[in-house]
């Protein structure tokens, strides 16, 4: 038995990234999964369904960051004078 494989490949809504999703895909089984990334939903969904369909599933998430300045680290995380 073949373990399960996942890839993820982050930024990928187009160029490389893109094409980088689209040659794992074709190089693995159809048991796998390759998680394709980006900050627009609708480029997402886009790239996902311009690929070709064969060899591993291709789903889409979108990857938004929170901006450091608006997250709030647990007490005691870090020193008033270092970074999170």
């Amino acid at each position: 038995m073949t373990a399960t494989r996942v890839a993820l490949v982050t930024g990928a809504t187009q160029g490389l990234g893109l094409a980088l999703v689209e040659g794992l895909a074709h190089r693995m089984s159809a048991q796998n999964t390759v998680y394709l990334t980006g900050r627009s939903l609708d480029r997402v969904n886009q790239a996902v369904d311009a690929l070709p369909a064969g060899g591993a599933r291709v789903r889409g998430r979108s990857s938004t960051a929170t901006p450091r300045s608006t997250t709030s680290a647990p007490p005691g995380c870090c020193a008033p004078s270092r970074r999170c």
